[in-house]
């Protein structure tokens, strides 16, 4: 399974590579670093990078099941003042578009114990979820 997820995030990284700017790119398994590229002492705030993080934990939970599936439909309340969000997203397409309420839908499926398991786990960033709220979503 860690070698799925390792290669799930890598595949990721480079389909989304020309969106983001990348500080650091790090793969480490077993504690071993493989891949250390950029800055990766210093921590940063999430930025649309934090896709990768938040897909990986859901390929791995089986809430996210391959490039189109599952597809959410766009709600009325959903953060949208980015024209394009205003639609319906599968995987392939809340990375091409970053589409915050995606992220928040997922946040929710996983739950906030899952999700902070994982922030932990991956030792993500700061690790401050408190302003993540998935109670508000439908």
């Amino acid at each position: 399974m860690k070698k799925t997820i390792l290669f799930l995030g890598v595949i990721l990284f480079f389909s989304v590579s020309g969106f983001v700017e990348a500080d650091c790119f790090l793969v480490k398994e077993n504690d071993k670093v493989i891949i250390n590229e950029g800055d990766c002492k210093s921590r940063h705030a999430p930025r649309c990078s934090f896709n990768i993080a938040i897909s990986l934990m859901g390929f791995n939970e089986g809430i996210l099941i391959d490039q189109t599936h599952p597809e959410f439909p766009f709600k009325k309340g959903y953060h949208d003042y980015v024209e394009k969000w205003k639609q319906p997203h599968n995987p392939s397409l809340w990375m091409k578009n970053s589409c915050l309420w995606y992220s928040q839908v997922l946040t929710k499926k996983l739950g906030m114990g899952k999700f902070k398991e994982y922030i932990t786990k991956f030792n993500y960033g700061s690790q401050d979820v408190s302003g993540i709220k998935v109670k508000t979503m439908d």
